[in-house]
Parts: structure tokens; sequence; C-alpha cells
């Protein structure tokens, strides 16, 4: 891939470990954050900061960002991306956010000649640094051969799912899928160690059994000592969670796992731990008093 510009708008967690993997494949990143601190770690990298986002020199962009009116904002807001005479004509949005805006967003945009795919990406912050996490992207077949390229400098996994708001669709599917193993990773380590197993011995049985999933490998050791430095946020998977019940609801379908599931993360944000890594709910399991 040849040498170009690429904006990042969101330098958070996954953000910055877009930003470091478009360093290491040889683009010249410029983002925008909110927060200056994260835009000085960003030039301590070797990227350049963007003072207002209307100002973007880059042609494609990505964009990471904590929910879908973030996204809005940024994109057709009041001083925002497409508010001023940036060249930006591509937006790769690798945001967990809400299918219906992604659909209205790839509609507006298209309207204005710049493609949108909603793609988000399977994996934490860790995962994406080296480069083990998926982008699953939604939009127009065209545009998603046209910015492969890009994404693939950033994540060898990208897989096309469909139409605008399908990578969305599938982002929910799979986090839904993720947070409750990480929840049941989380219960058995408490069930065994109530029954007198060594926490670490049984995380080692598990991945030889049947029952190993890649939440053990990614949050197994995370889980055993209690480290709960964020990869990805409590408040974040509960955002998802909140997500992910107003669709089913809107299907018509009930979700008693993912529903408890977001009654654990909620006592957690109360008691003021969102910003926890999301295996914290192992925290919120213990303090119930019950195994639910």
């Amino acid at each position: 891939m040849s040498v170009s510009t690429v904006g990042l708008i969101g330098v958070g967690l996954a953000g910055t470990a877009i930003a470091e993997r478009l360093l290491a494949a040889g683009c010249r990143v410029e983002g925008f954050d909110i927060d200056s601190n994260r835009l000085d770690a960003l030039e301590k990298l070797g990227g350049r900061r963007v003072v207002h986002l209307n100002q973007m020199s880059a042609e494609t962009v990505f964009l990471s960002l904590p929910d879908a009116e973030a996204v809005q904002e940024a994109l057709l807001g009041e001083g925002g991306v497409f508010s001023g005479a940036a060249p930006v004509r591509a937006v790769i949005d690798a945001t967990t956010g809400d299918p219906r805006t992604s659909v209205q967003l790839e509609k507006r945009l298209r309207g204005i000649g710049a493609d949108y795919l909603d793609a988000p990406i399977s994996g934490s912050s860790a995962q994406i640094r080296a480069g083990e996490a998926v982008f699953m992207a939604g939009g127009r077949r065209a545009a998603f051969e046209r910015l492969r390229p890009l994404m693939e400098s950033v994540l060898p996994r990208v897989v096309y799912i469909g139409g605008p708001g399908f990578g969305m669709k599938a982002k929910l599917a799979t986090n839904l899928l993720l947070g409750l193993n990480r929840a049941a990773l989380a219960e058995a380590l408490l069930f065994a160690e109530s029954q007198g197993l060594e926490r670490g011995g049984f995380l080692e049985l598990a991945k030889i059994t049947p029952a190993r999933s890649s939440a053990i490998d990614a949050k197994g050791e995370k889980l055993t000592r209690e480290d709960f430095t964020p990869q990805s946020r409590v408040s974040q998977h509960l955002k998802d969670l909140h997500l992910i019940l107003e669709c089913a609801d809107g299907a018509n379908l009930r979700l008693p796992f993912a529903d408890q599931h977001a009654r654990l993360l909620e006592r957690l944000c109360a008691d003021g731990m969102g910003g926890l890594d999301s295996s914290a709910v192992l925290l919120a399991i213990r303090n119930s008093g019950v195994s639910e």
C-alpha cells in the first residue's frame, strides 16, 4: 500500500491501537479527540493532531467513538467533518453503534459524494494492537472493495457482511456472544474457587477441555489476577448491551442472558466501576451473593 495520510477521529483505547497499526503500515495519521491528553499521546507515537474536524486533510477517515450520536455529531454536526472544506471522501466507522443510524449516515454521505462503511471491530484494544481482531464491514460492495486495502493494513482479517448497517448488526451479535462468554468464565472461576479449586489451576484445566473459548485466552489471566486495567470498558459493553436489548425488543425477541448480564454491569457502573475492564463482571457476580 502506498504511503497516504489517514484521519482518525477518537483516540481512545481502540483508536490508539488503530493509530499504531496505521503508523506501522507506513501511513501518516492525523487525529482528533476532545481529550487533548490523547492527542499528546498520538503525537508521541508519530501522529499529528487536528484542532478542528473540518480542517482534516485526509481523504479517508477512521472513526472510533463511544456511540452513534458522537459519530453523527463528528461528521454532520456544527464544525464537523462535512461542515467545511475538508477533502474527506470516505469514512470507515469502527464505532459500535446503532445499525439504523449507520443506514441513515450511508445514505446522507452518499448524497454528498462520500463513501461510508460501518466497520466495527471485534476484539479488544490489545487484540487490535496485535493484529488479531476482525473488521466486520457493512456498506456498498464497491466502496468496501476500494477501502479494503487500507483496512487490511490495520487488520489482516476484514470480512464483508452485507449492505449498510450489517457491520453493526454483526458486531452487536458477536458482542452479545463475547460478553456472555466472559461472564460465564468469571462465574465458572468463582464457582471452582468456592469448591476449593485453585483459580489459576482451574483455568489451565479449562484450556484443555471442550469448555475452552476465546474468552479464556483473552481474559483468563486478567480474571485470575483480578487485573481490571481496561482493554475494553464495562461502560462501553453496557452501552452495547442496552443497544442489543433495544434491537431485540424491536424484533419481538427476548434475550434473558443478555438482560441479566446488563443488570450485572449496571451494578458495576452504579458503584463507580464503569471504567474498569469488562472482565470486572466477576466483581458483580461475586458481590451479587448468588450465581444468577
